[in-house]
C-alpha cells in the first residue's frame, strides 16, 4: 500500500467535481492523485507536493485518493 506521495505536479485537473486530480511526477513514474478542491486550488504545477495517501482497490479499479495531512487522511 502506498501511505505517501512527494514529487512533482506536473498536470491537475478539475473537470468535474468527482474528478478533481492531479499527476505527481515521482522520480520518473506518474501517480494520478484524486483530491480535494482545497488541494487542487493552492496546487502549482511545477512545485513540489507531498500527499498522504489512501489507496482504495476495487474489482474494476485501483484509485488514489491524495490528502494534506495525516489527520485528513
Amino acid at each position: 500500500m502506498i501511505a505517501y506521495l512527494s514529487g512533482k505536479l506536473i498536470y491537475q485537473s478539475a473537470f468535474l467535481k468527482k474528478d478533481n486530480f492531479v499527476v505527481l511526477d515521482c522520480n520518473g513514474v506518474g501517480y494520478k492523485v484524486f483530491v480535494a478542491d482545497k488541494i487542487l486550488n493552492g496546487a502549482r504545477v511545477g512545485e513540489t507536493m507531498t500527499l498522504h495517501v489512501y489507496t482504495q482497490v476495487a474489482e474494476t479499479a485501483l484509485d488514489l485518493y491524495g490528502f494534506a495531512t495525516r489527520e485528513e487522511l
